[in-house]
C-alpha cells in the first residue's frame, strides 16, 4: 500500500510537471504577436502584419544576434515610434516582456540600422533628368503648375533640453521661438506626398532659410541652374527666400496673375503640410506634447526612422483610417532675407526676375 502510494505520488508529480510546462509552452505561444487581431496590431503598431514582415526582410540581415529576437526589437521600436510611449510601459506588454534598459537599446539598434542601411534608398531626392521629370509630371496633373520637383517646409520636433555640460550640443540653442527645446526638421516631398529629402540635424534656434541655405540640394539646383537647367523649382512658404530654384509666394500681389500664381503655389505646398501632420499622426513620439526623451543625436536618428517608415508606407499605399493629422506649425515670422548672406543677395533678384518670367510664360 505504501508504494501504491509513492508511485501515485510521483505519477501526480511527472504529471503536473508536464501539464506545468504545456502552459508556459502555450503561454509563450499566445505571445506571438504576429497572431494579435488584425485591427489590433495595426493599431499597436501603426502597419499591418504583412508590412511588418516586408520591412523585417530588409532590416533584419542589420540587427544583432542575440538574446532577442529580431522581431521583437523592431516590433519594441514601432510601437515606441507609433506611440511616443515610456520604454517601461513597453517592455510591459505581454508581447515583448522586456526590460526598459532592453527596450532602449532595442530603439538604439533598430533606428541606427535604419538610418545607416536604408535611409538612401527610400529618402531619395531626384537628381536625374527622368526623375525630375516623373516629379514635374506629378505637381501638373494634380496642381496644374509647371516645373515642380517638391514641397519644401520646415517643423518642430521638441526633446528635452540636452545637459548643459554637452559642449557638443549646448541646450540653449535648442530654443526655438515658443522657448522650448527642439530640433527643426527640414522636409521635401513630391506630389504623392512621399518624403524625398530629410535634414533632422538642426537646433530649434536655426530658421528655415538657414538651414536651406545650408543643405545640399540647394547647391545641387543652384548647379543645374547655372549648368542651363533653369525651369526646376521646388516650392516653399514665405518662411524661405526667392531663388532661381525656389518659388515662394508673392508677399503683396499686384494684378490677378499674381493673386493665381499664389492660390496654385500654396494648393500645391499644402502636401508638404499634410505629410508633416500625418508624419506625426502615425508616428506620435513626434508629436507636440509626446516630448523626445533623448539627446539630439537620438532624437534626430528617431525623427530619420520615421521618415523611412513613413515612405515604406507610401509605396506599400498604406491609409491608416487611425492617423488623426496633427496640426500645423506656425510660420516662423522673421524675414528670411535676414539669414541670406551678403554674397548670396544677387540669388534673390535672380530668383524673382525667374518668377516673374515665369508669371509671363505661364499666366498671361
Amino acid at each position: 500500500m505504501e508504494n501504491l502510494l509513492i508511485v501515485t505520488f510521483l505519477l501526480e508529480a511527472d504529471y503536473r510537471r508536464n501539464y506545468m510546462r504545456l502552459q508556459r509552452r502555450r503561454l509563450r505561444d499566445s505571445s506571438n504577436p504576429l497572431e494579435i487581431p488584425p485591427r489590433q496590431f495595426r493599431q499597436l503598431f501603426r502597419f499591418d502584419v504583412d508590412a511588418v514582415v516586408a520591412f523585417m526582410a530588409e532590416i533584419g540581415p542589420y540587427l544583432k544576434m542575440d538574446g532577442i529576437p529580431k522581431l521583437c526589437k523592431f516590433l519594441a521600436t514601432l510601437r515606441f515610434l507609433a506611440t511616443g510611449a515610456y520604454q517601461n510601459n513597453i517592455g510591459s506588454c505581454v508581447w515583448s516582456s522586456l526590460s526598459q534598459s532592453s527596450i532602449s537599446r532595442c530603439i538604439a539598434e533598430v533606428t541606427d540600422a535604419a538610418v545607416c542601411h536604408l535611409f538612401r534608398k527610400y529618402v531619395e531626392f531626384p537628381i536625374c533628368a527622368e526623375a525630375q521629370l516623373a516629379v514635374k509630371e506629378g505637381f501638373f496633373d494634380k496642381y496644374e503648375i509647371r516645373g515642380v520637383i517638391g514641397a519644401i517646409d520646415g517643423t518642430h520636433v521638441e526633446i528635452v533640453a540636452p545637459a548643459s555640460t554637452n559642449f557638443d550640443d549646448p541646450p540653449h540653442v535648442y530654443i526655438n521661438s515658443k522657448g522650448r527645446h527642439s530640433i527643426n526638421v527640414m522636409l521635401i516631398v513630391d506630389s504623392n506626398g512621399v518624403i524625398t529629402a530629410c535634414s533632422a540635424r538642426m537646433p530649434g534656434s536655426v530658421h528655415d532659410a538657414a538651414i536651406w541655405h545650408m543643405t545640399s540640394i540647394r547647391k545641387l539646383l543652384k548647379r543645374q541652374f547655372e549648368g542651363g537647367v533653369q525651369r526646376t523649382y521646388l516650392i516653399g512658404d514665405s518662411g524661405y527666400p526667392v531663388e532661381p530654384g525656389l518659388f515662394t509666394p508673392f508677399h503683396n500681389p499686384q494684378n490677378p496673375n499674381e493673386v493665381r500664381f499664389n492660390t496654385l503655389l500654396t494648393s500645391a505646398r499644402n502636401v508638404v503640410e499634410r505629410v508633416n501632420g500625418v508624419l506625426k499622426g502615425r508616428f506620435r513620439c513626434l508629436l507636440r506634447h509626446r516630448t523626445l526623451h533623448y539627446n539630439p543625436r537620438r532624437s534626430s536618428r528617431i525623427i530619420s526612422t520615421c521618415c523611412i517608415l513613413h515612405n515604406f508606407a507610401a509605396r506599400r499605399n498604406m491609409d491608416d483610417v487611425d492617423v488623426t493629422p496633427d496640426a500645423p506649425d506656425a510660420p516662423d515670422p522673421s524675414d528670411p532675407a535676414e539669414h541670406t548672406i551678403q554674397e548670396d543677395r544677387h540669388l534673390l533678384d535672380k530668383g524673382k526676375e525667374i518668377r516673374n518670367r515665369y508669371l509671363i510664360e505661364n499666366f498671361e
